[in-house]
């Protein structure tokens, strides 16, 4: 499961919320309240912000920085790396504490005097507090301060109810927003004699294109392989909008081409 971007990551009461996902590219904006378990690669692109709120956790195997990472001022934010380190951006900010390696992918002169390798940052505790999480679905405990999930597919409003032991009850909101991510490159777009497509799957294949028109009526069809660009010849078709639906062993993806 690959996802790219988590906008609104977020406890405005101070929770942690937990979110395991296979890869995480961050392409624009992450506030990190809680903890983000990345089981392969994190990669911060350029102009990407990363918030790394106080107590919070973000747990990879491999990372690579070319955006801005931001901690708090007084109190520090963990980034635990498995495996390696790399990047070219220098924006580190905050009481960014870094465990697994000793370099974030650039000179430490050249980050914040705040930024430490030592591995000693502690998480938030939430003892004494009561948790009803809403939906429960596709949440480890919904009773729990720290509910994971796994590999989530579409954007949720997750709303959590707090008790504490004086019958004080709190709500707030998680909103975890999920961008899917394109498997399938098509061009030009638009066109005038053919296509180029390009479906890329874990291990290389055969798939199928199925080319409707505007009224949803099937057109044309044929076989490709995936992880190679593939020629497709439409030049017969009229002008005017058509929908392109790839089916591979791994995913179903629709394209929109138009024909000049």
């Amino acid at each position: 499961m690959r996802i790219p971007n988590l906008t609104g990551f977020k406890n405005l009461s101070g929770l942690e919320f937990s979110i395991n996902a296979n890869e995480y590219i961050n392409d624009y904006i992450t506030t990190n309240s809680g903890t983000i378990t990345v089981s392969n690669s994190t990669l911060f692109n350029g102009n990407s912000i990363y918030n790394a709120a106080a107590g919070s956790i973000l747990q990879t195997r491999t990372f690579a920085n070319d955006g801005v990472i931001t901690g708090d001022a007084a109190k520090c934010a963990t980034i635990k790396i498995t495996q390696s380190s790399t990047g070219h951006s220098s924006n580190i900010s905050g009481i960014i504490n870094v465990c697994g390696v000793t370099s974030l992918g650039v000179p430490n002169s050249n980050a914040d005097s705040k930024v430490v390798f030592a591995c000693s940052c502690a998480s938030k505790t939430t003892a004494g507090l009561q948790y009803v999480w809403s939906p429960a679905s596709g949440l480890s405990d919904a009773g729990s301060a720290t509910p994971t999930i796994t590999n989530p597919t579409t954007t949720t409003i997750y709303s959590v109810t707090v008790t504490d032991i004086n019958g004080v009850v709190a709500t707030d909101d998680v909103t975890v927003t999920v961008t899917p991510c394109s498997h399938v490159t098509i061009s030009p777009n638009p066109y005038t004699q053919y296509i180029n497509i390009l479906a890329t799957t874990t291990v290389t294949g055969n798939a199928m294109i199925y080319v409707s028109n505007s009224q949803g009526q099937l057109i044309t069809q044929q076989g490709i392989q995936t992880n190679s660009t593939q020629a497709v010849w439409l030049n017969w078709l009229t002008t005017g909008t058509y929908t392109v639906q790839i089916v591979t062993s791994e995913y179903t993806e629709s394209k929109t081409i138009i024909k000049e």
